[in-house]
This record gives C-alpha cells, sequence and structure tokens, in this order.
C-alpha cells in the first residue's frame, strides 16, 4: 500500500506548497498519512474546500479527504470502478471516468459521472462507442477532455453535451490499454494534465500491446488536437 500513502503525501505537500507565504528552499516536504482502504487510481485537490479527492477503484467510490486532519470525511458511491477525475477550475464540479471490471460478470460501466459539488448531485453518461474512458482533463472553457481507449471527447457538465474529438486510431494507429479483468496498471497508464492557463491539456499513454511506445498527445482549448508515437530505448 506503499503507493497509497505516496500519492496522498504527494497531494498534502501541494497544498503545503501552494499557501507558502514566501519563497520556499529545497527540502523533504509532505507527511506520510494513515492509507485509504483500496487502491487509489488517481487524485484531485480541491484547495478552496480543503479537501482531496481519492479515486478508490477497488470500492468504487470517491474517498473526500480533509487536507486539515487528513481523515476520511466521507465517500462518494460510484456505479463503476473510478480510473481517473478531474476537478473543474471554478471547482464546482468532479468529472469521473469509469469502466466496468470482470468479463464473466461484468461490474458497473464504461462511462463518466459528473458531480456537482455543491449540491451532491450525480449524473451518469456513456461516450456510446463501447469502450472504458481512462482519463479526463479540463481547460479553462469549464469543458473537460475525455480520453477512452478509442477515442476523445469534449463534456460540457453543465449542459451534458458531449462532442466527439478525434479517434485514438487517428492518433495512435491502434486503441489505448485497459484489457477486461486486469487490474490498475493499465488505469494509471494513460494520464492527462493541464496547463497553467487552462488553454492546453497534454496526455501520454501506452498503446495496446506495445512494450517500449507511448502515444504523446496535445490539446488545445481552440480544438486543435496533436499525436505523436514514441519509442524508448
Amino acid at each position: 500500500m506503499r503507493r497509497n500513502t505516496l500519492l496522498i503525501s504527494i497531494a498534502l505537500g501541494m497544498a503545503a506548497l501552494a499557501s507558502a507565504p514566501g519563497p520556499l528552499a529545497g527540502a523533504t516536504f509532505g507527511n506520510v498519512v494513515t492509507t485509504v482502504g483500496g487502491h487509489p487510481s488517481d487524485i484531485a485537490l480541491d484547495e478552496s474546500r480543503g479537501q482531496l479527492y481519492i479515486a478508490n477503484f477497488t470500492a468504487l467510490e470517491i474517498d473526500v479527504m480533509s487536507t486539515k486532519d487528513r481523515t476520511i470525511q466521507r465517500s462518494i458511491p460510484l456505479p463503476s470502478h473510478p480510473s481517473a477525475l478531474a476537478l473543474s477550475p471554478d471547482s464546482a464540479y468532479l468529472i469521473v471516468t469509469e469502466y466496468q471490471n470482470g468479463t464473466s460478470v461484468p461490474q458497473g460501466f464504461d462511462g463518466v459521472t459528473v458531480i456537482n459539488l455543491a449540491s451532491n448531485a450525480k449524473q451518469n453518461f456513456s461516450t456510446g462507442d463501447g469502450n472504458p474512458a481512462l482519463g479526463v482533463a479540463f481547460v479553462n472553457t469549464g469543458q473537460a477532455l475525455i480520453a477512452t481507449s478509442a477515442g476523445f471527447y469534449l463534456l460540457d457538465p453543465v449542459s451534458g453535451y458531449l462532442q466527439f474529438v478525434t479517434s485514438v486510431a487517428a492518433a495512435a494507429g491502434q486503441p489505448l490499454p485497459v484489457p477486461q479483468a486486469t487490474f490498475p496498471p493499465q488505469i494509471i497508464q494513460t494520464q492527462m494534465t493541464t496547463s497553467a492557463d487552462g488553454r492546453w491539456i497534454w496526455g501520454v499513454a501506452v498503446p495496446a500491446g506495445s512494450v517500449d511506445a507511448r502515444l504523446i498527445f496535445r490539446y488545445n482549448v481552440g480544438g486543435s488536437f496533436v499525436g505523436q508515437v514514441w519509442v524508448t530505448s
């Protein structure tokens, strides 16, 4: 469970750095906190509420941890296994990507859950391509870029409008990972992050069946999408 404590320690360290009054000297930062019961697949820091959202893959929920006392305050149940999550720029919405686990007895669905953090209302959406949702990141327009194993979509959490951007095949020539009945290593092989100005999303993924290849992709708020497959040695 070491990875669980490392993820949470990094997030709490980020919160401490964000609130620091002046320049900081290089040093070890962050503290080890109580481990989460389960396997976190992603985290999101909500500075406005003093909370850390933890995607608990095995428990099918989002654990909400207080950054003040470092305890789990509550959990938000989900219809499926959370693969990634992202907080909107205005801290109003939390979007969680999910996929079903298991082949003989599937659990959950391959889709997206939008959580209104003011009302705690939840809405479930499906991309319609029948593939697992793997990653999500917001741009400064308030829309979120969703990555499935087959394509990329823009989702407006307010209206629920879902717009197709491009297929993974057009960028990489093969689907992204997530074989069914496979545990979290495939979940963390697709990661996305937003630039400080909210205009760009960068991502990296391991194309299915590849060992050394990496798909590096970039999305601009204006609508342009660029992807390249890199090979490491």
